[in-house]
């Protein structure tokens, strides 16, 4: 548990040194403050202005993901890359379709065709392929290292694929340990991921999609008697709009965009109606949302608020009367 707490403390040391403003000081609805402990209020806090970490319900749950992470020269990497949210992991096919709908499929049926996007080995140095279906009649042929212990390498030689699906089987009669699955890009490692060894010919499928091209996928179990398989690769190059605002997520700043109808500021409902302003993926409660968490003090939020009030009536968003109204709630505010 303190090793839990020392990788909280570093996240928490390595951000703050990276912002101006310290993202503990965001706003949060009291409401739900009243109902939590001081540490996961401070975790929600986060979560404003981090968007990646929108996959953890609660600091225990985060400290968890950073102690699967298992390699300490791992953690600043794959922490970095998950909070910031370039990267989404999925354990559901249809989610993983669901989110692109433009994949791919190499399923190893024809071992003498394979895509030459993807290049495989091992640690051994030797892979070969075994048709896993006289075990499971929903998997196929799969490709496999040359001994239980070997990492498997799966290489890219694609330079935009951003979407990439694996279905792993467990070759072996064997159960216990983890699979530890490491993806790479062409700056390093982007994420790390561990999970339970899969029941042995059974399907797990893992799936991720990154901001920057994958380039590397390495793979293997801690335990010495599981021998895995990959059965299936989906894969493709994916623009996508997560949060439904008309803006591709490498143009857009706010990756998770406020998109409620109308302007809230801090409980004061101004009545009008929150749009996307000129510039691509920014709507107008971002924006508000923006000030409120880093304004240094009350005088300067309203300000902040002025200024763009003043930009939205030259660019038509909103009238005079609106200006008034959204500047009334933001000198009640207590950002």
């Amino acid at each position: 548990m303190k090793k839990i707490q020392l990788y909280t403390l570093f996240l928490m040391l390595f951000f703050a040194a990276g912002c101006e403003q310290d993202p503990l000081e965001t706003t949060v609805d009291q409401g739900k403050e009243s109902f939590m402990n001081q540490e996961d209020q401070s975790f929600l806090k986060l979560k404003q202005v981090l968007p990646g970490l929108e996959r953890f319900d609660s600091q225990s749950e985060f400290d968890k993901y950073i102690s699967s992470v298992g390699k300490l020269e791992n953690i600043k990497t794959a922490s970095r890359s998950v909070i910031s949210g370039n990267s989404e992991l999925f354990s559901s096919s249809e989610e993983f379709a669901a989110f692109c709908g433009e994949l791919q499929i190499e399923d190893f049926s024809d071992p003498e065709n394979i895509d030459p996007t993807f290049e495989f080995s091992s640690e051994s140095g030797f892979t070969f392929f075994f048709p896993i279906s006289i075990f499971n009649s929903q998997a196929g042929t799969a490709i496999l290292p040359q001994n239980a212990l070997d990492k498997l390498y799966l290489d890219i030689t694609s330079d935009n694929i951003n979407m990439l699906g694996l279905d792993i089987y467990d070759f072996d009669f064997a159960t216990g340990g983890t699979l530890q699955i490491d993806i790479y890009g062409e700056n390093g490692l982007i994420q790390s991921e561990s999970r339970s060894t899969p029941v042995p010919f059974q399907r797990n499928f893992w799936a991720i999609s990154t901001k920057e091209p994958i380039k590397r996928i390495e793979m293997y179990s801690t335990n010495v008697d599981v021998h895995l398989a990959l059965d299936k690769i989906s894969y493709g190059t994916c623009s996508v709009d997560a949060d439904g605002d008309g803006c591709l997520d490498e143009e857009d700043p706010f990756l998770n965009s406020n998109m409620e109808e109308f302007i809230n500021i801090d409980g004061c409902d101004t009545g009008i109606e929150n749009k996307i302003t000129e510039d691509c993926g920014v709507m107008m409660a971002d924006v508000i949302d923006e000030a409120m968490a880093t304004a240094k003090n009350h005088g300067e939020f309203v300000s902040e608020i002025t200024h763009y009030a003043n930009i939205w009536v030259e660019e038509g968003l909103i009238d005079t009367t609106e200006k008034s109204a959204i500047i009334s709630c933001a000198s009640k505010a207590k950002p």
